[in-house]
C-alpha cells in the first residue's frame, strides 16, 4: 500500500469514528503510556526524557485533543508490551496489530502501515525467498510482530533476540546470523542513522505488514473513542499530515536524492534524456496516484458499506446520496428504491416538522448532534424509534457538501423502557394500596386491643379484692393483659414502620438537644429506677421531620435502658458532628452488649435476641430506625463499646 493510499484510508476511518465516539473529558489521573526504544522512525531515544520520533509525536498532539494527561515511559519493546500485559501501562503508542494481541488489547485505527522485510550482508546469496529462512540464524526484535510472525512459521530454535533495530544490524554486521527479519521502514531509517552500506533489504514478498495503531488495554472502550477522537482531530486539523511529512517526508526525499544521483549524475548533461525520464516518472506516478486513489475509494466504501451501524449521507435537500448494508436491514427498503429520494418520506408525520428544523439548524450552525426520531419504511407500516447522529460537511470555503448520519435503532430498548415505567407505576399503586389497607387495618385492631386492655385491668382490679379466689384466675388474668398491651404495642410499631420511609411532619431544621430532652423526661421514671447516667455535648441540628427524629432517639435509648447491665450502672454517652451536609451520631451504653454475629441480625422485623418482662418490646425498634435513615439516604451500624455494652452509629442529613 503507498503511503498516500493509506493516509486517504486512515483519514476517512478517522473521520467516521469521530462521528459516532463521544465527546472527550480530561482526566486528573495521568494516563502511563509506553514507548520503546530507538524504532525510528517511529520511536527515539533511551529514557522518558528523550522520548520522540513519528507515534511520540502524534500522541502527544492526540493527547492534547482530548484533554488526556499522560505520561511516557520508554524501554525495551519487551519490557514495556510485558508491564502493558500487566496493567502498568495504559496506552502502547506504537503497537503492530495481530490477532495474537487482540486477545489482550483493543486497536485504534492504524497510524502508519508497513511492509516486512529481510535485511542481510550485501553478496551473501543463501536466501532468495521467505522459504530459504528455513534453517537460517534469525535476528527479531524481541516480541515485535516480525518475532510473533516468526514463531508462527516455526522458526522459533532459529532465531535471536535484540531489544533494538540498532544491536539487530550491529550482529548482522560483524558476521553474525544469516537475517534480520524486520519492517522494513523501520530497518531503512536504522541503516542510514548508522551508516551501514553493506547490508540490503531483499527484494522478496514477505507475509507480515505492520499495522501500527496506539492500543488499550482489552475492554476499555471509553479511552479507545478518545484516542480514536484525537486522532482525526489530528488528521482534520492538518497535524498528521504535517507530523507524517516531517518524519516520512524527508526520509523519501533523501531516498530520491541518492537515486536521482546514483543513475542520473552520468548523463545530467542530456536534456532529451532527462525530459524523457521526468515524462516517465510523471506518468507511472500518476498511474500510481490514480491507482492508489481508486484503491483507498474502494476501502472508504468498504468501511461504510459493512459497518455495524446503519449509516447515510444527505445532499442539501436532504436526500440521500448513499446508505449501507445496515441501513437497508433497518429499514427494510432497497438501496436503490432510497437512493434520490427525500429522508423525509421515510420518517413519521409526527418527525417530519422536527427533522427540518433539525436539518436547517445544523446547516446554519455548521453543527453536529442527534436526534430522536420515529423510522418507517416505505409501503411498510412497521416504526422504529431511533437516534440520528448528524455531522455537516463542508470544504475549505465552507461550502455544504453532504450530511453524514449514524442511525441507533432503539425501538426495543424504549419499548421496555416504557414497559418498565408501567410496571413502576402499577407497583406504586399497589404499594400505596397495601399500605392505606395496613393503616387502615392497624386503626381497627387498636379498638378492640384498647378496649381488652381496659376490661382487663378493671376485672383485675374488682377481684383483687376476693381473697379466696383461685390464684390461677389472678394469673390468667396477667397473661391476657400483657398480651394484649404486646399486641397493642405490635399494632403501634407496625404503623411506625410503614410510616417511617415518609416525613410525617413538616421537614425542617431541627434541634436534636431538644428532642432528646423530651426524650429523656418521657423515660425519666425509668431513669430514676435504675439510676442510670446519661451524657450528651452540644449535638449538631439536622434537616428532618419532628415525628421521625423523635422516634429514633427515642428508640435507641429504650433499648439501652430495658437491656442494661444487671451488674453495673447504666451509663449511656450521646456525641455527634457535623461534616459535608451530614450530621453523624454516636450513641454508646456499657449494657450487655449484641454479639457480633447477631447486630446484621437485630435490624430485621419482629427479631429479638433476648427476652424481657417489657410488654413494649416487639423487635420491630430497630428495623423503624434503620427504614428511617436510609429513607434519608444515611445508614446505621452497631459496634461493640470498649468494656462491653453496645455502640449504635448513624447519620443523619446536617
Amino acid at each position: 500500500m503507498s503511503n498516500t493510499g493509506f493516509r486517504f484510508a486512515t483519514y476517512a476511518l478517522v473521520v467516521f469514528l469521530v462521528i459516532i465516539s463521544p465527546l472527550s473529558h480530561s482526566n486528573d489521573k495521568p494516563l502511563i503510556v509506553g514507548s520503546e526504544q530507538n524504532y525510528p522512525p517511529f520511536a527515539l531515544g533511551l529514557t522518558d526524557d528523550t522520548a520522540d520520533g513519528f507515534t511520540v509525536e502524534l500522541w502527544r498532539a492526540v493527547a492534547a485533543e482530548s484533554h488526556l494527561n499522560s505520561m511516557i515511559r520508554v524501554m525495551p519493546f519487551h519490557d514495556v508490551l510485558q508491564d502493558f500485559k500487566a496493567g502498568k501501562i495504559d496506552v502502547l503508542i506504537n503497537l503492530a496489530q495481530s490477532d495474537e494481541r487482540r486477545e489482550f488489547a483493543d486497536f485504534t485505527v492504524p497510524h502508519v502501515i508497513v511492509n516486512g522485510a529481510i535485511f542481510v550482508r550485501k553478496g551473501e546469496d543463501g536466501i532468495h525467498s521467505e522459504a530459504d529462512l528455513n534453517g537460517k540464524s534469525i535476528i527479531v526484535l524481541n516480541a515485535d510482530l516480525a518475532h510473533d510472525y516468526a514463531l508462527s512459521k516455526g522458526w522459533g530454535q532459529q532465531l535471536v533476540l535484540v531489544d533494538t533495530a540498532e544491536a539487530g544490524f550491529q550482529l548482522l554486521e560483524s558476521g553474525q546470523h544469516d537475517g534480520f527479519l524486520l519492517s522494513q521502514l523501520t530497518g531503512k531509517q536504522t541503516l542510514g542513522k548508522l551508516r551501514l552500506t553493506n547490508i540490503e533489504a531483499l527484494p522478496i514478498t514477505v507475509g507480515f505488514a505492520q499495522k501500527f495503531s496506539f492500543a488499550v488495554r482489552k475492554g476499555n472502550a471509553e479511552l479507545l473513542a478518545k484516542i480514536n477522537e484525537g486522532l482525526a482531530l489530528t488528521k482534520v486539523s492538518g497535524v498528521y499530515d504535517k507530523l507524517y511529512e516531517k518524519w516520512f517526508g524527508i526520509y523519501e526525499e533523501k531516498n530520491l536524492q541518492l537515486l536521482l544521483i546514483k543513475y542520473l549524475s552520468p548523463i545530467v548533461g542530456i536534456f532529451l534524456l532527462i525530459m524523457g525520464l521526468s515524462f516517465y516518472r510523471r506518468s507511472v506516478e500518476r498511474k500510481q496516484a490514480i491507482q492508489a486513489l481508486q484503491e483507498s475509494e474502494s476501502r472508504f466504501r468498504d468501511l461504510f458499506e459493512n459497518a455495524p451501524l446503519p449509516y447515510q449521507s444527505l445532499d442539501i435537500n436532504g436526500r440521500f446520496l448513499y446508505v449501507n448494508e445496515a441501513w437497508v436491514e433497518l429499514v427494510g427498503c432497497q438501496r436503490e428504491q432510497a437512493i434520490g429520494q427525500l429522508f423525509s418520506d421515510f420518517v413519521s408525520a409526527s418527525s417530519k416538522s422536527l427533522l427540518a428544523t433539525t436539518l436547517s439548524q445544523f446547516k446554519k450552525n455548521n453543527a453536529r448532534g442527534s436526534t430522536l426520531l420515529e423510522l418507517m419504511c416505505r409501503d411498510a407500516s412497521e416504526k422504529h424509534l431511533v437516534t440520528v447522529k448528524w455531522h455537516i460537511a463542508k470544504d475549505n470555503k465552507q461550502n455544504f457538501q453532504r450530511t453524514h448520519c449514524i442511525l441507533t435503532d432503539i425501538t426495543e430498548q424504549h419499548r421496555a423502557e416504557q414497559a418498565l415505567k408501567e410496571n413502576q407505576a402499577a407497583l406504586a399503586t399497589v404499594h400505596a394500596d397495601l399500605v392505606q389497607f395496613t393503616h387502615i387495618a392497624a386503626h381497627h385492631l387498636q379498638e378492640p386491643t384498647r378496649r381488652l386492655v381496659t376490661f382487663v385491668q378493671r376485672l383485675h382490679t374488682q377481684l383483687a379484692g376476693i381473697p379466696e379466689l383461685h390464684e390461677d384466675v389472678m394469673s390468667s388474668l396477667d397473661f391476657i393483659e400483657q398480651s394484649a398491651l404486646r399486641q397493642r404495642a405490635l399494632v403501634r410499631d407496625i404503623q411506625l414502620y410503614l410510616a417511617a420511609i415518609r416525613p410525617i411532619g413538616v421537614v425542617e431544621q431541627n434541634s436534636v438537644a431538644k428532642i432528646l430532652a423530651k426524650v429523656l423526661r418521657h423515660h425519666a421514671q425509668l431513669i430514676d429506677n435504675t439510676h442510670a447516667i446519661i451524657v450528651y455535648d452540644d449535638l449538631p441540628s439536622v434537616h428532618l421531620d419532628q415525628p421521625r427524629l423523635y422516634d429514633i432517639f427515642n428508640i435507641l435509648l429504650d433499648n439501652a435502658l430495658h437491656y442494661r447491665h444487671p451488674e453495673r450502672t447504666l451509663h449511656i454517652e450521646i456525641s455527634g458532628e457535623a461534616k459535608e451536609g451530614r450530621a453523624y451520631y454516636r450513641i454508646a451504653d456499657n449494657g450487655i452488649g449484641i454479639p457480633a454475629d447477631c447486630r446484621e441480625r437485630v435490624f430485621l422485623v419482629f427479631e429479638r435476641l433476648q427476652t424481657n418482662d417489657n410488654p413494649e418490646s416487639t423487635g420491630i425498634g430497630l428495623a423503624i430506625v434503620q427504614r428511617i435513615i436510609k429513607s434519608c439516604h444515611g445508614s446505621v451500624s452497631l459496634d461493640e463499646t470498649p468494656n462491653g455494652g453496645t455502640t449504635v452509629l448513624f447519620d443523619l442529613p446536617a
